[in-house]
């Protein structure tokens, strides 16, 4: 049987920081494209200061949040879930290409 992986299939992970969490993605054609693609549930999330940044590192995606409290917020995180698997559904994040070393690209909010 060779059954294929869903390519949005993710699962979360804590990391050593109190306000980061990573979506593990596997996806190493996500290191050469925008991070992430803009008009989606992220918007929200960035304009509201639920998330402050997404990195994307070796295929996986590192979501910083604006607090620990909204990282032990189970609601919380299961709204940035949901964008995050809506934007790894976007054609603007299926970008192929040759792959090079570890690049991490980042979008922010920018602070008063």
């Amino acid at each position: 049987m060779n059954a294929r992986r869903d390519p949005n299939r993710v699962h979360v992970e804590r990391t050593a920081s109190p306000t980061v969490l990573r979506w593990v993605c596997r996806r190493p054609d996500l290191d050469h494209t925008p991070v992430p693609p803009t008009g989606g549930r992220f918007d929200r999330l960035f304009a509201d200061g639920t998330v402050v940044s997404v990195d994307v590192a070796r295929g996986d995606l590192l979501v910083a949040f604006g607090s620990p409290a909204a990282v032990a917020d189970r609601a919380v995180v299961a709204r940035v879930h949901d964008a995050v698997v809506e934007a790894l559904g976007s054609p603007e994040w299926r970008a192929g290409g040759a792959e090079a070393g570890v690049e991490i690209r980042r979008r922010a909010t920018m602070g008063p």
